[in-house]
C-alpha cells in the first residue's frame, strides 16, 4: 500500500511489461524436466543440494511446544508421511535430534526475539535456520524476519492457526518444507524460460475445507529470479 511504499522511502513505482508464460517447464537433477515442481523433486532430486549442513532452530512460547511438536514430527515424516515423506527423504537434508535444537522465549515481544537471536548467533550453530512458532501477530512478522537478518539467520514463522487446522496442515507442510530447503542454501528447482531477462511471478491458489464445512481460499505468490530458480513463496 502507498503506506509501506512511503515508510520505505520509495517514490512512484514503475509499471513493468506482463506477459504468461508458455506451457510451464520445471528443471531438477542432471537436467531433468517435468511440468510438476514437487513431483519432479521427489522423483529427480532437487535443482542443488544444500551444501552446508544446517542446523534447524525451534523457537516457541511454552504454551506452544505441542505446536512445536506437530511441527517437528511433519518434517520428520512421520506424521503425513502419505503427503510428506520428511526433509530427508524428500530433499536429503538430516533433520532430527542431531541437527535440530529447541529455544524457549517467555513472551512474544520484539526484545525477547531479539535476545533469542543474539543468543543462538553467539553459540555458533553452522548454517542456523529458525522456526519461529507465533500466534499470527501481523504487526510483528517483519520486525522478525529483521531481527533474524541482522544476525545472518533465515526464519520461518509458522503460526499457530495454520497447525490447529488438524489434518489440514498436511498441506502446508510440504510448502513449508520447500522454504526450509531454500533458506537453508537449496534450490528445489529452477523454471525453464527463453529469457533471462525476466522476473518470474507465479499465482496459485486452494481451498481448504474446515471442521466446520464452510471452504477457505487460500492465493499464494511464488518467486524466482532472472534465471528460474525458485527463491521464495508467499501467502497473498
Amino acid at each position: 500500500g502507498r503506506c509501506i511504499q512511503d515508510e520505505l522511502g520509495f517514490g512512484d513505482f514503475a509499471t513493468l511489461e506482463a506477459t504468461t508464460l508458455p506451457q510451464r517447464w520445471y528443471e531438477f537433477r542432471n537436467y531433468n524436466s517435468d511440468l510438476r515442481p514437487y513431483w519432479g523433486v521427489k522423483k529427480y532430486g532437487p535443482y542443488q543440494y544444500v551444501q552446508r549442513p544446517p542446523t534447524f532452530v525451534f523457537i516457541f512460547r511454552e504454551y506452544y511446544r505441542d505446536a512445536a511438536r506437530t511441527v517437528y514430527s511433519s518434517l520428520l515424516g512421520t506424521k503425513f508421511e502419505d503427503k510428506f515423506p520428511g526433509m530427508k527423504a524428500f530433499f536429503d537434508v538430516d533433520f532430527g535430534p542431531s541437527n535440530v535444537i529447541h529455544k524457549v522465549i517467555q513472551m512474544e515481544a520484539i526484545p525477547e526475539y531479539e535476545r533469542v537471536a543474539s543468543e543462538i548467533a553467539n553459540e555458533g550453530y553452522a548454517n542456523p535456520v529458525c522456526i519461529v512458532i507465533h500466534s499470527g501477530q501481523a504487526d510483528q512478522y517483519y520486525f522478525l524476519k529483521a531481527i533474524f537478518l541482522r544476525h545472518a539467520m533465515p526464519c520461518q514463522v509458522v503460526e499457530t492457526s495454520t497447525i490447529e487446522r488438524g489434518k489440514g496442515f498436511q498441506w502446508a507442510v510440504a510448502g513449508i518444507a520447500v522454504q526450509l530447503f531454500c533458506k537453508a542454501g537449496g534450490y528445489p528447482w529452477c523454471v525453464k524460460t527463453r529469457r533471462k531477462d525476466t522476473l518470474i511471478i507465479g499465482l496459485s491458489q486452494f481451498v481448504d475445507v474446515g471442521q466446520d464445512g464452510r471452504e477457505r481460499l487460500v492465493a499464494y505468490s511464488i518467486a524466482t529470479d532472472a534465471s528460474g530458480v525458485f527463491k521464495d513463496i508467499q501467502t497473498l
